[in-house]
């Protein structure tokens, strides 16, 4: 069997046996057009050396082509093939054939070497522009593989390194989840417990914590398809406790559910992260004002609104207010970008001395 090198090689020899056929067939309609009777075998005697011509050129380009300093050798070396070729065309059209009976040339015209020399050497210059252009081809045909190897070379690079570092979330991810399941977590834990049983406000800040990283840890798969908008609810209201725990002396956040909550899959923390802004950026001191977010989810959309007094600096409240770095809001957006391209309205950005957050995913 011929391996892959030699059946690239026997097509490239097909592809130049067929052209040169196709050389001596035009050459024949030619003479036929202009002189009405084309002789096959002095067109097919002369094609052999102007082929042999072809692929000598090609041959000193490439030579060329692969070593410095071969430009005066070359030019040598294809003046002395011209020279060559001609004293043998010389030799074959007006000894060699005319012995034989096959006379290629008028003998009333007597022959003159400079008329010789300027026919060989317009038919040599053809021969000569068809090698180059062939090795520019070639040049510029193994230039594209290579860039094509290379650049298969840098994926399979680029799809390992991705692997790798896919292994190594997962591997974290496991760390984690075993950290949350760990014996000595776990008796911690519950020394803790026992410690604190006679302190039901620290024991509740505990237990929220606790619920906190359960959730954080369960959900931190980059790859989760998302999750149940009731577990996420759930984590809401988890925090307005933990937070009515902290600062038992503010309003508690006013968290209301318009309507029956329908079962759907949502990105996780994207309702979450919208309170933890609020809390952490909001004034809670404000009876008249305490934090707002409603949720609503009906069959075609879900909606979410949210509103927050800007908490502003002890030190100056008209200048020197806590500046928000939209991290959390950035990663909303990408989340939603990537959960549900084009189908969601999301504005969040300061009215007066408010903050206020309007988020629609649309159900397809």
């Amino acid at each position: 069997m011929f391996s892959r090198f030699d059946a690239n090689k026997l097509r490239l020899w097909r592809v130049h046996l067929i052209w040169w056929l196709l050389y001596v067939l035009v050459t024949m309609i030619m003479n036929f057009m202009m002189f009405g009777k084309p002789n096959l075998w002095s067109i097919s005697v002369l094609t052999i050396p102007l082929a042999g011509s072809f692929y000598l050129m090609e041959w000193l380009l490439r030579q060329y082509r692969s070593r410095k300093n071969y430009a005066l050798i070359m030019v040598l070396l294809t003046l002395l093939y011209f020279l060559g070729i001609s004293f043998l065309v010389w030799l074959l059209v007006y000894e060699v054939l005319p012995r034989a009976g096959v006379v290629l040339y008028d003998p009333t015209v007597p022959f003159h070497a400079h008329w010789f020399i300027g026919n060989m050497y317009r038919n040599f210059s053809p021969i000569l522009v068809a090698a180059i252009a062939y090795r520019m081809f070639l040049a510029y045909k193994e230039q594209q593989q290579g860039l094509l190897a290379a650049e298969q070379h840098l994926n399979a690079t680029l799809k390992q390194k991705l692997a790798i570092e896919e292994e190594n979330k997962k591997l974290r991810r496991a760390l984690l989840h075993g950290q949350l399941g760990s014996h000595l977590k776990h008796n911690v834990t519950n020394m803790l417990r026992q410690r604190l049983a006679n302190m039901p406000e620290i024991q509740q800040l505990m237990e929220g914590m606790l619920a906190m990283q359960r959730y954080a840890y369960t959900h931190i798969d980059p790859q989760s398809e998302g999750i149940l908008l009731e577990n996420e609810v759930h984590y809401i209201q988890q925090l307005v406790s933990l937070n009515r725990t902290l600062y038992p002396d503010v309003p508690p956040v006013d968290f209301s559910i318009k309507g029956i909550l329908i079962a759907r899959l949502i990105p996780p923390f994207i309702l979450s992260t919208i309170l933890e802004n609020a809390i952490k950026y909001g004034d809670q001191r404000d009876p008249r004002h305490p934090i707002r977010m409603t949720l609503e989810s009906g069959p075609q959309a879900l909606k979410l609104w949210a509103t927050n007094k800007v908490r502003a600096s002890s030190l100056n409240p008209e200048q020197h207010r806590v500046v928000s770095s939209g991290i959390g809001l950035d990663n909303i957006r990408r989340q939603l970008d990537l959960f549900c391209p084009g189908n969601y309205d999301f504005e969040a950005g300061r009215e007066g001395n408010f903050f206020k957050v309007r988020l629609v995913i649309h159900y397809q």
